[in-house]
């Protein structure tokens, strides 16, 4: 998982069988995103943040997964976040790249100009994707998992 950088154009897949909002942790030193499996939603309650996770390419043909952090009804809204968002929509239609603007505190979102050809998205399910995208460990599915322990500072 990881977010677009600023010097590539992307699409996000149209289809909503491609993207899922999850739970996630967030490690801030890093900015790695942890999926969490839904059997430890209670026991990390304070430790999460609620994303969508987005099926991306990027105009070289690399796919990822995008996680997007969705605003709680209790969240203070965040541009970022709304930013983001704005984004992921704008690139079901149009390649996008996005630039962080930190005085406005949100991103700015810019069409490519002259690209029309739809990107090939593989043929592999929304599921499939996901386990090769965490089969190293990007899927916190147990309470002993080093992100936690590195979380609690326990490693």
């Amino acid at each position: 998982m990881r977010k677009p950088n600023r010097q590539e154009f992307i699409r996000v897949h149209p289809d909503p069988e491609y993207r899922a909002e999850l739970r996630a942790i967030v490690l801030k030193d890093d900015g790695d995103y942890y999926i969490v499996r839904p059997e430890l939603h209670d026991a990390l309650a304070n430790e999460m943040v609620y994303v969508t996770l987005y099926t991306t390419m990027s105009r070289q043909g690399v796919l990822f997964l995008w996680p997007v952090r969705l605003q709680l009804p209790d969240d203070k809204p965040l541009a970022w976040w709304t930013s983001a968002r704005e984004a992921a929509e704008l690139a079901m239609q149009k390649w996008i790249r996005l630039a962080s603007n930190k005085s406005l505190g949100a991103y700015d979102i810019s069409e490519a100009q002259g690209l029309v050809a739809e990107p090939e998205w593989p043929e592999q399910t929304f599921q499939q994707i996901i386990e090769i995208a965490f089969r190293n460990g990007g899927l916190v599915d147990r309470m002993d998992h080093p992100v936690i322990k590195r979380l609690w500072g326990l490693a």
